[in-house]
């Protein structure tokens, strides 16, 4: 039987000087692999089973699996599509944002931040957790026609990423976007809901690194998937639209 120590030490600090120790006692505690119950266990018990509670918490249902796969899939849909309307939303809050959801806004998120799938029946708290354990947070970047092509070069580039109110087709020396149903001629600026992660230029989108404009809602996104399931109870299939499309 492995048997592991600890040792706790009580120290009194003196206010002043050089702050030397000026007394101290200590405990030498043993733990145990097995079973029985100890001091530690009955410490942790009360913060794990109500964490353990929060996370088994039924927050909805989904009647489809979602799963991602490049350069587009159902689950990468279904996480920017609930994003991007949570940018939107925050936009309309913050006056000097300026945000239009037809013609000059886009979410642009990685397949790599969705650590997990969601599967068909019942969703938890934890489910969640699972599928973005980060505490990334919905930002928005203000960025030129110039930046977007860069936008539009890396996803080609990335064999596709999640993105939601846009349409692109891309080559190795063509791009071609549209923004809400409208056609997109890279010199207008446009407004992104990302992450702060991919914001600040992460999974190689240096693209965003000098952006014109960056607000960050300080929105969690693990947060803004809770409160959409909350809200909708069911997901739906969310299905490939070909969103983005490769062509020679």
């Amino acid at each position: 039987m492995r048997k592991l120590s600890f040792l706790i030490l009580l120290g009194v600090i003196t206010a002043c000087g050089s702050q030397k120790i000026a007394n101290y006692s200590s405990t030498n505690n043993s733990i145990e692999n097995d079973s029985s119950p100890s001091d530690l266990d009955s410490m942790i018990a009360p913060y794990r089973i109500a964490m353990e509670a929060q996370m088994d918490e039924v927050i909805g249902s989904a009647n489809f699996n979602l799963e991602k796969q490049a350069p587009e899939s159902p689950l990468g849909n279904f996480a920017a599509d609930v994003v991007y309307e949570a940018g939107v939303e925050y936009a309309s809050k913050t006056k000097d944002i300026g945000l239009n959801a037809m013609k000059n806004s886009i979410c642009l998120l990685n397949f790599g931040g969705l650590r997990s799938t969601i599967n068909k029946g019942q969703l938890t708290i934890g489910n969640v957790y699972e599928l973005m354990p980060f505490d990334n947070t919905v930002t928005l970047v203000k960025l030129s026609g110039e930046q977007m092509r860069e936008l539009a070069k890396y996803i080609f580039s990335a064999h596709g990423q999640p993105i939601s109110n846009a349409w692109l087709q891309l080559s190795s020396n063509s791009e071609v976007m549209k923004i809400g149903g409208y056609n997109y001629n890279f010199e207008d600026e446009v407004i992104v809901v990302t992450s702060d992660y991919l914001a600040n230029g992460g999974d190689k989108m240096n693209f965003f690194k000098n952006p014109i404009r960056k607000w960050d809602s300080g929105i969690l996104m693990r947060d803004v998937f809770i409160d959409f399931i909350k809200k909708n109870k069911e997901l739906g299939e969310y299905p490939v639209e070909n969103r983005i499309n490769f062509v020679k």
